[in-house]
């Protein structure tokens, strides 16, 4: 936070202590608003995806999605501006520092492009000198976060942090897990995702191929958290991230008091679009209508009109029959059966990978147990796991 603080200060020349208590609290205001430029996310969330997922392709593994949780926990190391691997990981970690805010591309060279011609596929295990993409490419890793410091560090004005849920650089899994290269560039790209289907999402604007990220939004009615997204994968398959939940309208109250809502039972969560078919009350007639609208309120029509009572059937007049003879015997009763009832019908393994390939340096990042863990200085590779 202070070496953020102070680079700030030293970019406008304003030394707070010199100040007098009103302007130094209006100086602290400021500040909080220029240190958002030294802890911000990472802006391009798709780029990252992408650079990585195409290079993995080449190795025939799955792609990776974005998790919101591990772009979290990458932008809370991040967010310190050190150039060091987070203490006590509980996802794999690669990390990269410059002077210049660099692009995914940029990052992925480092970490994949300069280090991969040096991996011994024959002799697999841990090098520090190959632990960025060993962890890149490491088939049972499935979900990237990254997060980065922009402008605030001291020693490296900008550091990235990548975390990877499924930890790499684990010990005596590289053979598994770390595969030579046996597709062409060729073979990743234009795959075909076909149209993607999610409920309540909007693709609008989505390409459907891979390597692609699409970025859908939630249709109107609907609402995320905390985001959604869309991975076409190297597989030919969409990857989906998040939900878009329909907004509920509650309890229906038609303003109508001769609609009968008992019909629309069980919509206190009638979601958006949701309809109930409520009826009129006896001796009113019409074809009211309730549905759950895009602002969460219900949108009634239709009415019930008639009115009074309704009239009970009148008997119909018997004709007068004599009445029987004193001597006759009175007819006895035939009971009929009372009819049945009808029965009532009721609806990450190991710690973290190394850390970057520097622009000016990359050190590797270190694994906690099981996993190798290179330190940043002089990375080894600590023991396998048992």
């Amino acid at each position: 936070f202070f070496s953020c603080l102070f680079f700030s200060l030293s970019r406008i020349g304003v030394k707070p202590f010199d100040m007098g208590l009103p302007l130094r609290r209006v100086w602290w205001l400021c500040m909080a608003v220029l240190l958002s430029t030294c802890q911000s996310q990472v802006s391009d969330i798709s780029s990252y995806v992408v650079a990585h997922n195409k290079r993995r392709c080449l190795h025939d593994v799955r792609g990776l999605i974005w998790s919101s949780g591990v772009a979290t926990s990458a932008q809370r190391h991040a967010s310190k501006c050190l150039f060091q691997h987070t203490a006590n990981p509980v996802y794999g970690e690669n990390l990269w520092a410059g002077w210049y805010d660099p692009s995914a591309e940029e990052v992925l060279k480092g970490w994949y492009d300069n280090e991969i011609g040096l991996y011994s596929y024959s002799s697999p295990g841990f090098s520090s000198a190959t632990g960025h993409f060993t962890q890149v490419v490491w088939k049972s890793t499935s979900e990237l976060g990254c997060g980065i410091c922009d402008g605030g560090g001291l020693t490296y004005p900008y550091v990235v942090t990548c975390q990877y849920n499924g930890f790499g650089n684990v010990g005596g899994q590289f053979a598994s897990n770390v595969l030579p290269v046996s597709r062409t560039p060729s073979q990743c790209t234009n795959i075909n995702c076909g149209t993607p289907s999610q409920t309540g999402f909007d693709f609008t604007g989505c390409t459907n191929t891979f390597p692609g990220v699409c970025n859908p939004t939630c249709r109107p009615g609907y609402w995320s958290y905390p985001y959604v997204s869309a991975t076409c994968l190297p597989s030919g398959e969409w990857a989906y991230q998040g939900t878009c939940t329909a907004f509920t309208c509650g309890s229906p109250n038609h303003p109508d008091p001769n609609v009968d809502l008992s019909t629309c039972m069980d919509t206190s969560g009638m979601a958006y679009e949701g309809t109930c078919r409520p009826t009129c009350k006896p001796g009113f007639s019409g074809s009211p209508t309730a549905v759950c609208g895009v602002d969460a309120q219900w949108t009634y029509g239709g009415s019930c009109s008639g009115g009074g009572p309704t009239p009970s059937p009148s008997p119909s007049a018997a004709s007068e029959s004599p009445s029987p003879s004193p001597s006759a015997s009175p007819a006895s009763p035939s009971a009929s059966p009372s009819p049945s009832p009808s029965p009532a019908t009721p609806s990450p393994s190991p710690p973290s990978s190394p850390s970057p390939s520097p622009s000016p340096s990359y050190p590797p990042s270190p694994k906690a147990s099981p996993s190798p863990s290179p330190s940043p200085a002089s990375p080894s590779p600590s023991p396998s796991p048992s």
